[in-house]
């Protein structure tokens, strides 16, 4: 195969405003993913000075709880969650408030620096609420790892309920861009995600906001969800890459390769040059051997497993990491800045 040459003057070009701070627009956004998909090693290259100027060699690792599983309303294509679809996954009601400080302390032990409660469905009722604040006050109390959620479309009071508890952090993802979302989703719009993002603003919380990768969408979706994500006011970019499952809509979906998810991160790096971009789903399957290239863009890593898949082994995760001699936040503190 005969690999491209790039112009290096305007890669460089491209590199500049990034390296200030100053992040890719949509155009220039998808010059540079077009570039990486060309010819990926010079922009590693350059992403990775991007990285290291304004989030340094260091690494920011979280673990996430599937506190309830299944019988999800929603008819999002890629989850294997949904009513609408024929996934197998193992159903269960909000975990008791124990199992949930019982899984924040064990990934306290790995270093992680956010544990995150996740729940399946448009959102949890009060009483799950209550149940899920509960237990947000008490890992708060106990001082080992910062707690974050992930609980759907929750309006302002119900986040504000969440911020008092101790939940400074709040994921909502944009999953793909505008435009594609409707051909992935039907039973809620993506205005309905904006207005949840805006809701938890109002509530004084952080944002985590991100998306799948790999759902059909163009390379254009790609720099619109990235450009879209930067304009939400998120501070971190959670990156997932599809992991097709068996009687889900994109069960047969597959056209990512290591190397394009590679560009997609370098391109992520160049419009979100001083936010953390963290991965999580899909990472193992779809990178495959070129992992650890995952830190020449990305600063966060999820650990453990995720909500209906297995992750890697912690230890292999743990050990890729000290191999490439990144330094792990793990301190509390982390967890209120990280993101």
């Amino acid at each position: 195969m005969t690999q491209s040459v790039l112009d290096l003057n305007r890669l460089d070009q491209l590199t500049a405003g990034p390296m200030q701070g100053q992040g890719l627009d949509a155009a220039e956004a998808l010059e540079l993913l077009l570039m990486a998909e060309s010819d990926l090693w010079p922009v590693l290259e350059r992403v990775r000075l991007i990285r290291c100027r304004h989030r340094g060699w260091t690494v920011h690792l979280c673990a996430i709880i599937s506190a309830k599983t299944g019988r999800c309303s929603e008819d999002c294509k890629w989850c294997s969650q949904s009513v609408h679809h024929n996934a197998t996954v193992q159903q269960h009601d909000l975990v008791e408030v124990e199992k949930i400080l019982e899984q924040a302390e064990q990934a306290a032990s790995w270093g992680v620096s956010s544990f995150g409660i996740v729940t399946s469905g448009l959102k949890p009722d009060q009483h799950e609420l209550q149940r899920i604040c509960q237990a947000i006050s008490l890992i708060r109390q106990r001082g080992k790892v910062s707690p974050c959620a992930c609980l759907g479309g929750l309006n302002q009071d119900e986040l504000s309920q969440l911020r008092q508890a101790g939940c400074h952090h709040y994921n909502h993802n944009l999953e793909t861009s505008s435009a594609h979302y409707r051909q992935l989703v039907s039973t809620h719009s993506y205005d309905d995600r904006l207005q949840t993002i805006d809701a938890a603003h109002q509530a004084g919380m952080q944002l985590c906001t991100g998306g799948i990768f790999g759902m059909g969408e163009s390379p254009q979706d790609r720099v619109a969800l990235a450009t879209e994500a930067a304009a939400s006011g998120a501070h971190c970019f959670p990156v997932n890459f599809l992991n097709p499952v068996p009687g889900t809509p994109l069960e047969n979906q597959s056209d990512l390769t290591p190397q394009k998810c590679l560009a997609i991160l370098a391109m992520l790096r160049f419009v979100l040059p001083t936010r953390c971009i963290r991965l999580g789903g899909g990472r193992h399957t779809n990178l495959r051997q070129l992992q650890p290239l995952l830190f020449h863009a990305a600063d966060g890593l999820m650990i453990g497993n995720y909500l209906t898949t297995a992750g890697r082994p912690v230890e292999d995760d743990l050990q890729m990491v000290a191999d490439l001699g990144l330094e792990v936040v793990d301190s509390i503190a982390a967890g209120q800045t990280s993101q």
